[in-house]
């Protein structure tokens, strides 16, 4: 009450006030035409006086309050009008209440046709209005896919080709209105048609010259081969060195295009997948022996402790596995230190249908700020460029997408100047296998 009566500081409205309540005083001593002692008579003059003066209050605070709404309706206007993604508010009843400019970019409308109306299913066959229609009723589009599981917020992307392609990511969110005890809905749209587009263009531009660079390189990579099994003559100790550096930069080069591919398949989501069942270890051992002239150049133990229980059978796709565990050591010996160790443990989990691997690292390790970033694309923690420039920032975020497609998990455990651990689990059961990969299993 104190702001209230803070309003009434005016002493010209108080005056007013004052003269109004004698007026009306005297008017009711007039209408009543009653003979009334002076005393109660000024007890009159008195009642009206304040009760004229509630009724000041009241009215001045009722003024304020319309203000005020009025102030935060501009507010959250100016807001609306400011975003650049489009705002669509409506009733639970679908009564259109709020439609920001962005919104009629994109739909191609304009937000008097729409406001106040209550839209339904049936506009979806009006070209005018169909996109919108599609908005406000996701299951109209062509193609949905839900990014999250939640009824509220839940975030969808429809995938429109007609009139022409559109892609846009829709969020919606619920608002309870107390004073009409009922829901209110916003809908925010972001159109990623054209991020869409150069994400594409890009996944293609890589695809093609990683396909180009594969043929040569594999032609060199077999003429090295021919020179160090010496199918051409004798070499010297120096030419076998020399050609041993070369190998390994050849290997490294393909590492690098297969990421390349695997990365604009994963952006298509073109990834095939030919799974069979198959032994775990032989293509460690592969992979290990793969990487036997790189740790001897930085004198690196990989060290694989075998098992002792047998690991069963697992449903695999063997290079892409063969990618996945390449790129983990890769890692290990490129950013460890000198006469360093790569330590691999692999066992099969108790009372879970899993097996997990560990891959651990002395190198360098990763600063605890970049950790949640280090499966992401292009990502590259700062003391690992500062280390070597080269590199993509692709190996781990295929490594991770071909883990999760063999229905298994990766994660990262890391503290800086002591080492990397990469743990990854994978299913024994192919029923755990996301189910577009879930095809007839071929048995060796």
């Amino acid at each position: 009450m104190k702001t209230l009566f803070q309003n009434i500081k005016n002493w010209r409205a108080i005056v007013a006030i004052i003269n109004i309540s004698l007026i009306l005083t005297i008017s009711i001593l007039n209408i009543i035409n009653i003979a009334i002692p002076n005393i109660l008579a000024y007890i009159i003059y008195v009642i009206v006086i304040i009760l004229s003066c509630i009724l000041f209050i009241v009215f001045m605070d009722f003024l304020q309050r319309v203000a005020r709404i009025e102030i935060e309706k501009s507010q959250v206007n100016g807001i609306l009008e400011s975003m650049s993604d489009g705002v669509i508010s409506y009733t639970q009843n679908f009564q259109i209440i709020a439609v920001n400019e962005s919104l009629e970019y994109i739909c191609n409308i304009k937000k008097q046709d729409v406001l106040g109306k209550i839209i339904s299913p049936e506009w979806d066959n009006n070209p005018k209005f169909s996109l919108l229609a599609k908005i406000v009723f996701p299951t109209l589009a062509p193609t949905i896919y839900r990014l999250s599981d939640s009824d509220y917020p839940s975030r969808v992307v429809l995938h429109l080709e007609t009139p022409e392609e559109k892609i846009l990511e829709v969020t919606t969110n619920r608002i309870f209105n107390k004073f009409t005890n009922s829901y209110i809905f916003i809908k925010i749209i972001k159109d990623r048609t054209r991020e869409e587009q150069l994400l594409k263009l890009k996944s293609d531009f890589i695809s093609i010259a990683a396909h180009q660079l594969r043929t040569p390189i594999t032609g060199i990579s077999w003429s090295f081969d021919m020179l160090k099994d010496e199918s051409v003559g004798t070499l010297t100790d120096k030419q076998k060195e020399i050609i041993a550096l070369a190998n390994d930069a050849i290997n490294e080069m393909k590492s690098t295009i297969e990421d390349l591919l695997e990365a604009a398949k994963i952006e298509e989501g073109k990834s095939e997948y030919n799974f069979q069942l198959l032994q775990l270890e032989p293509i460690i051992n592969e992979v290990i022996s793969m990487y036997k002239p790189k740790c001897q150049e930085k004198n690196i133990k990989i060290i694989f402790n075998k098992p002792a229980n047998p690991i069963p059978l697992l449903s695999l796709d063997k290079e892409k596995i063969k990618i996945a565990i390449q790129n983990i050591i890769d890692n290990g010996i490129k950013y460890n230190v000198q006469n360093g160790e790569v330590r691999i443990n692999i066992q099969k989990l108790v009372d879970k249908p899993y097996i997990q691997v560990d891959i651990e690292d002395t190198g360098i390790g990763i600063p605890a700020k970049d950790l949640p970033n280090m499966f992401n694309k292009f990502f590259r923690s700062d003391n690992v460029i500062k280390q070597d420039t080269r590199g993509t920032g692709l190996g781990l975020h295929v490594t991770k997408n071909i883990i999760e497609n063999h229905g298994g998990k990766i994660w990262i455990e890391s503290i800086e100047k002591r080492g990397t651990t990469i743990h990854f689990v994978l299913p024994t059961d192919p029923a755990l296998i996301p189910p577009q990969y879930q095809k007839p299993l071929n048995i060796l």
